[in-house]
This record gives structure tokens, C-alpha cells and sequence, in this order.
């Protein structure tokens, strides 16, 4: 009994990294590029140049 419970616990932990490599590369590849580049830069870059331009924007108009 002793001997299967060290075995069943070592089968576990080795199913899961080998699932985890594979889910994580496909979810990586594919939500990765779209998140960056669509959520972070827009996000960024609109609130940068709404608030770099109102500025631009007063400060020239003084």
C-alpha cells in the first residue's frame, strides 16, 4: 500500500506539467498578442495622448 501511494502521487504530478506546456503555449500564442497589443497600447497610448494633448493643447493656448 505504501509502495502505491508514492507511485499514485508521482503518475499526478507528472500529468499535470506535460498538460500544462501545451495549454499554455496555445493560450499564450493566441490571447497573448491580441491582450498586449489591443488592451495595454490603446489603453495606454489614448490616456497618454488625451492628456499629453490637453496639455499640449493649454499650454499653447495660454
Amino acid at each position: 500500500m505504501d509502495g502505491q501511494e508514492p507511485q499514485t502521487t508521482a503518475p499526478n504530478l507528472f500529468i499535470p506539467p506535460p498538460n500544462l506546456p501545451p495549454a499554455t503555449n496555445s493560450t499564450s500564442t493566441s490571447p497573448a498578442p491580441p491582450i498586449q497589443p489591443i488592451t495595454r497600447p490603446p489603453s495606454l497610448a489614448t490616456i497618454s495622448d488625451s492628456s499629453i494633448d490637453l496639455t499640449a493643447t493649454d499650454s499653447l493656448s495660454q
